[in-house]
């Protein structure tokens, strides 16, 4: 019987969110950066990021998600970007996440609260509990932007999933601006502390458009 609560790849999606780009000391990282242990002796030092995204379009429906990149990992095809820690809004996401790229997705509640003067209040919580809390603001200039001018090892994520390594290149456009991220609280029970790693720069992508296509897969996780 087929699930109705899961979506096959591929997706389009539509919205906006937020970048923060940062480097931490390793030892930080492998202590609170979620890695599991499978990972931990893969893990390459480099700059990571972390993604607060409103999709108000998709092809299973808006959602919200908030995600944590440590940096890159050793695969058999080379160094690639991985997801260690990630919430969405809705089900459909979770499931269909899990099931189409091997991404860890777990539920959470969010909510997204537009000011006047370019400043948005971002809050994700689970059970009542705060996972992060946050002001973002934007500037008012950007420059459009597209993945497809980037080499695809920079813009593939990879993703252990039983004995296999599933690699997903999306493609995105957007409008990018500076933006800020201001006045940030996070549960480093629930998510990694972004106020304990050193700010590379804040973007906000504006207008953003999104594919993520199926995955290939080598068997194995040899590295």
């Amino acid at each position: 019987m087929t699930d109705t609560r899961t979506f096959p790849a591929p997706w389009s999606l539509a919205g906006y969110g937020y970048i923060v780009l940062f480097k931490a000391r390793p030892g930080w990282l492998l202590e609170n950066g979620f890695i599991d242990d499978e990972m931990r002796e893969r893990f390459i030092p480099s700059i990571g990021a972390a993604m607060l995204v409103n999709y108000q379009e998709s092809t299973a429906g808006p959602y919200g998600e908030l995600l944590f990149i440590p940096g890159k990992f050793r695969f058999p095809e080379g160094a690639r970007y991985s997801i260690s820690k990630i919430y969405v809004s809705t089900l459909e996401s979770v499931l269909s996440g899990r099931k189409n790229w091997g991404i860890p997705k777990e539920l959470a509640d969010f909510s997204f609260a537009l000011r006047e003067d370019r400043t948005e209040q971002i809050k994700v919580t689970l059970d009542g509990q705060t996972i992060a809390d946050c002001q973002l603001k934007s500037g008012r200039f950007g420059l459009p932007v597209t993945t497809s001018i980037l080499p695809k090892k920079l813009t593939t994520v990879a993703q252990l999933k039983d004995d296999r390594v599933l690699y997903t290149s999306p493609r995105a456009r957007s409008r990018l601006k500076l933006a800020e991220l201001k006045n940030a609280k996070f549960n480093s029970a629930l998510f990694p502390d972004l106020n304990q790693v050193k700010t590379l720069g804040t973007f906000k992508a504006e207008n953003m458009t999104m594919q993520f296509p199926e995955t290939h897969s080598t068997l194995g996780t040899t590295k």
